[in-house]
């Protein structure tokens, strides 16, 4: 019984080191083929010429803290467009509302917390 036993301690062992040598094998670094050339230098010349559509991935909408309504942009895609002296957007003010109550408790407190601070 003890010949079996170590018999089968030594086939195990002997299996299990194999198999242990094998993943090492497979799990080794191979060496990799590479392109090699010399270095020199010179201007870089890099160019794109593919043509391409964009699409809006994300819709962003931007509120204004008055109301009001904005008018018909004029401009199209493309057209020139300079800081200061391109008028983007035109916000024409709505008509006052009367304020109850409420509201210009609230808008007397907004203003004297601004004064507060």
């Amino acid at each position: 019984m003890q010949k079996v036993t170590r018999r089968r301690i030594v086939v195990w062992g002997g299996l299990a080191l194999l198999g242990v040598v094998l993943l090492v094998l497979a799990l080794w670094p191979q060496a990799v083929e590479i392109d090699a050339a010399a270095v020199t230098r010179g201007p870089l010349k890099s160019t794109l010429d593919h043509e391409g559509k964009t699409r809006v991935r994300e819709r962003y909408e931007i509120s204004a803290p008055a109301a009001g309504t904005i008018l018909r942009i004029e401009l199209e895609p493309g057209d020139p467009v300079k800081a200061d002296a391109t008028v983007l957007a035109t916000l024409v003010p709505s008509t006052p509302v009367p304020l109850d109550a409420r509201s210009r408790a609230e808008a007397e407190a907004a203003l004297a917390a601004a004064r507060a601070t």
